[in-house]
């Protein structure tokens, strides 16, 4: 059908897009965990 040829490449990058915004997300996240993180070696403990 002419409507699914229509249809199917929108739903082919709204798939794509929904998965780069999370992946995006997760990057930035990682990014943010690891900027916050406390260095394990604190100065003063064994």
């Amino acid at each position: 059908m002419a409507v699914d040829f229509f249809l199917d490449p929108f739903r082919l990058w709204r798939l794509l897009y929904l998965f780069m915004k999370s992946l995006e997300k997760d990057l930035k996240t990682i990014t943010a965990w690891k900027e916050e993180k406390p260095s394990p070696a604190k100065p003063g403990k064994k």
